[in-house]
C-alpha cells in the first residue's frame, strides 16, 4: 500500500467510526476488554485495565448493558463473571467519577433469600462494596466483597 492511499484510508476513519486499540473491541459505541483469562481483586481490576490505557467500564446507560449483555450472549466464550466501575463510598454507591450509580431496575440483580423473599441488589453486606456483573445473574449488576476474584471488563480511554 502506497503512502497515498494510506492516508486516504486514515483520513476515512472519522467517517467510518472509531477503531479500538488492540486489546479492545467494539460493543455499540465503546471499545472495551474482556479480561476473561484473568482471576482478579477489584484493585487489580483497576490496575489492569489502567495498565492499558483503560479504566473499569462505566455503564451508566441501560442501551449499554444491553450491548454488553447481548455480546456476551453472542460469544459463549466470554462468559464468566466481571469487575465493572462502581464501589460503595460511605452509603452511596458510585462511580469512580463521584457520580451516583443508578439504583434498581434496569441494572441491578434480583435474588431470593433463605426466607424466600426476593431483594435486589445492592445487598447491604459488611465487605460487599464493589460491583460486578456475573453470568449467573444474567450480567445484571451485583455487589460483591472486592476480593472476590473475577476478571476486568475495562472500557479503553478516549
Amino acid at each position: 500500500m502506497d503512502f497515498t492511499l494510506l492516508s486516504a484510508v486514515l483520513a476515512l476513519l472519522p467517517i467510518l467510526g472509531y477503531c479500538c486499540s488492540n486489546p479492545f473491541v467494539e460493543v455499540g459505541s465503546r471499545c472495551l476488554f474482556f479480561g476473561i483469562t484473568l482471576s482478579l481483586d477489584y484493585n487489580g481490576a483497576q490496575q489492569t485495565c489502567l495498565n492499558i490505557n483503560g479504566q473499569l467500564a462505566k455503564i451508566d446507560q441501560p442501551q449499554q448493558l444491553w450491548n454488553i449483555t447481548q455480546y456476551i450472549h453472542n460469544d459463549s466464550t466470554l462468559y464468566s463473571s466481571y469487575w465493572i466501575d462502581g464501589s460503595k463510598v460511605q452509603d452511596d454507591w458510585l462511580y469512580s467519577d463521584g457520580e451516583i450509580i443508578p439504583l434498581g431496575t434496569p441494572y441491578w440483580a434480583t435474588f431470593m433469600n433463605a426466607n424466600q423473599d426476593y431483594g435486589q441488589h445492592p445487598v447491604d453486606q459488611p465487605g460487599a462494596n464493589c460491583v460486578s456483573m456475573r453470568g449467573e445473574t444474567y450480567f445484571f449488576f451485583t455487589s460483591n466483597n472486592c476480593e472476590e476474584l473475577y476478571s476486568p471488563l475495562c472500557e479503553e480511554n478516549e
